[in-house]
C-alpha cells in the first residue's frame, strides 16, 4: 500500500469549498511570511498584511498563531516533499531521507520552522504537542516500513532490525539538517559518508554493545 509520512496538503481543512479556499490562501501567505521572518517574530498581523486584508480575516479562520503555523508547516512540507515519497518505494529508505535533506537544504526557512516546531512541541503543554508527536512517529514508522521493504528487496541485510535502523537514520538525517543551518559544509556529502558507514555495520546489527567500550 502506498503510504506517506505526512498528511496531504490541507487534509485537516474541513468545511465548505469557499472556506477551504480562504484557508489555503492564508496558509500560503504564511509560507511567504515565514520565508522572510522568524517563526517567533511573525504574527497573524504580518500574514494579513501579506494578503492585504484586515487581521480579523485571518484570525477568523486561525484564532491561534500556533495553529496557523502547524497548518502552514503541514502544507509546506507536503508540497515541497511530495515528490520524495516514491523514492522510498523505488530506491529505499536511505535515498528517501537524502531527498528530504536536499529539500531542507534548498528551503532553509522550512528547515528552521521544522526544528522550531519540534522543539516547541516537545513541551507536553504545547497546543500542538499531540499532533506534532503523531506526525513525527508517523515519519519514524514510514522509515521503518521502508527499511522492511529494503530487506525484502535485497537492498539491506536481513540482520538489520528496521526499528533500530529507522532510529539511526533519523538521527543522522536530523543531525545534518541542524548542522547545515549552523555550519558551512556539504551536508549531503556528510550524509552519504555517515549512512555508508552505518549500512556497512548492519550485517552485525544484532551484536550486543560492549559496555566496557561505552564506558
Amino acid at each position: 500500500m502506498h503510504i506517506t509520512p505526512f498528511q496531504t496538503p490541507t487534509s485537516n481543512f474541513a468545511g465548505e469549498p469557499a472556506l477551504v479556499a480562504d484557508r489555503i490562501k492564508i496558509v500560503e501567505a504564511t509560507i511567504r511570511v515565514l520565508q522572510q521572518l522568524d517563526y517567533h517574530a511573525a504574527t497573524q498581523i504580518d500574514v494579513a498584511a501579506e494578503l492585504g486584508v484586515d487581521v480579523d480575516a485571518v484570525t477568523r479562520h486561525f484564532p491561534s498563531w500556533d495553529g496557523l503555523v502547524i497548518a502552514t508547516m503541514e502544507r509546506w512540507m507536503s508540497g515541497r516533499q511530495a515528490a520524495t515519497w516514491d523514492v522510498a518505494l523505488t530506491h529505499g529508505a536511505v535515498p528517501f531521507l537524502r531527498e528530504l535533506l536536499t529539500v531542507n537544504i534548498n528551503e532553509p526557512a522550512l528547515s528552521r520552522l521544522q526544528l522550531a516546531i519540534l522543539s516547541a512541541a516537545s513541551y507536553p503543554d504545547y497546543a500542538g504537542h499531540s499532533y506534532i508527536r503523531h506526525q513525527y512517529m508517523t515519519l519514524l514508522g514510514y522509515v521503518q516500513h521502508a527499511l522492511t521493504e529494503d530487506i525484502l528487496a535485497g537492498r539491506e541485510p536481513a540482520t538489520m532490525q528496521p526499528v533500530h535502523g529507522a532510529e539511526q537514520l533519523l538521527a543522522i538525517y536530523q543531525g545534518f539538517q541542524l548542522q547545515a543551518m549552523m555550519l558551512d559544509f556539504d551536508a549531503l556529502d556528510a550524509f552519504d559518508r555517515a549512512t555508508a558507514r552505518l549500512r556497512r555495520s548492519w550485517p552485525d546489527n544484532d551484536a550486543t554493545p560492549d559496555p566496557a567500550w561505552i564506558l
